[in-house]
């Protein structure tokens, strides 16, 4: 019997579980307890200046399709659409955030291209990362994080995906039956605009390299700067390992999360931060330890700001897609 993929949420927990069930709950609780107040603030404080850095990559990306956008806007579009993937499997609610990003932009085709190009950018470097650090643990530490074979495969999927997406008539081809049979005939018409719309900002935004540009190293940037927040909080609680390593472990935890088997990467980001900081000879309490901090700040915090810029834009959100 095939396993609903509604049902698939459920694996990440069940690893929670098995995982908090197997260790000392009290000794998660004395590593978090005894954390260092100083570097903690440190690395929140890196860890909000990369919201903005991240704001601002949008905003780069936004103004490749010839929109302006100030930085605290993109900066709000960014958050809500955090808060959207969270509480979606892959994290395909980050889409939604082109709706909100209409406001300003006034074409859902262009809004929609604004945060895809915007998402390449970020899977882009992701998987970069990610394929560097597999082939430093494999032959490095001898230790297969990640087969490569299957980062090689999700690399090559990625850009055969961005060449298919690309390709206008192909899409159109494909999106026919759907369109036929999904869109209701008063949207039909704002529906074609908006597939037009989209290709030729598109377009567009790929002439302006300058614009792109900045928001590739901008994306690198914050990176960087969560790798470093990621190693003051190690620090902070206690937990020591090279400095390079971080820029090893992020990547890695990060691929982990967006399997589309948790929510919000609950099971999958403990059990990742086990085996990884376990090889420097970090135990599973702490590892847990490290793991629930870094989704109370990392996430739930910037959740829970974009759930408050989610409900407070919502009612503004034009949903039938006016030009």
């Amino acid at each position: 019997m095939k396993i609903k993929k509604r049902y698939f949420g459920l694996i990440g927990l069940l690893i929670l579980a098995l995982i908090l069930y197997s260790i000392d709950i009290g000794k998660v609780v004395d590593v978090l307890v005894k954390i260092n107040p100083m570097l903690f603030a440190a690395g929140l404080i890196l860890e909000m200046s990369s919201v903005l850095i991240k704001g601002y990559k949008y905003k780069a990306v936004v103004k490749a399709h010839g929109t302006d956008m100030p930085l605290l806007e993109s900066t709000k579009y960014f958050l809500i659409g955090f808060f959207l993937s969270l509480i979606t499997p892959g994290r395909i609610g980050e889409l939604a955030r082109a709706l909100y990003a209409n406001q300003r932009i006034n074409s859902i085709g262009k809004s929609l291209s604004t945060v895809i190009i915007d998402r390449l950018f970020d899977v882009g470097i992701l998987i970069a990362m990610g394929v560097t650090a597999a082939i430093f643990f494999s032959f490095t530490l001898q230790t297969e994080v990640i087969p490569l074979g299957v980062l090689a495969t999700i690399a090559i999927i990625f850009v055969i995906g961005i060449y298919a997406v690309s390709r206008k008539n192909f899409v159109s081809i494909f999106l026919k039956p759907v369109f036929r049979t999904l869109v209701p005939e008063k949207f039909k018409q704002k529906a074609r605009t908006s597939f037009q719309d989209f290709y030729a900002s598109a377009g567009q935004a790929v002439k302006n390299r300058k614009d792109l540009a900045i928001a590739g190293f901008t994306g690198i940037a914050g990176w960087l700067v969560v790798g470093v927040s990621i190693y003051l909080y190690l620090l902070a609680l206690n937990i020591v390992v090279p400095f390079y390593f971080v820029f090893l472990l992020v990547p890695l935890i990060t691929l982990v999360e967006m399997l589309p088997i948790s929510f919000s990467g609950l099971g999958t980001r403990e059990a990742a931060a086990i085996f990884l900081l376990g090889i420097y000879g970090i135990t599973a309490a702490e590892a847990v330890a490290f793991s629930a901090l870094v989704f109370v700040v990392g996430y739930g915090l910037n959740a829970v700001i974009g759930f408050a810029l989610f409900t407070q834009e919502s009612s503004k959100v034009d949903l039938g897609f006016a030009q």
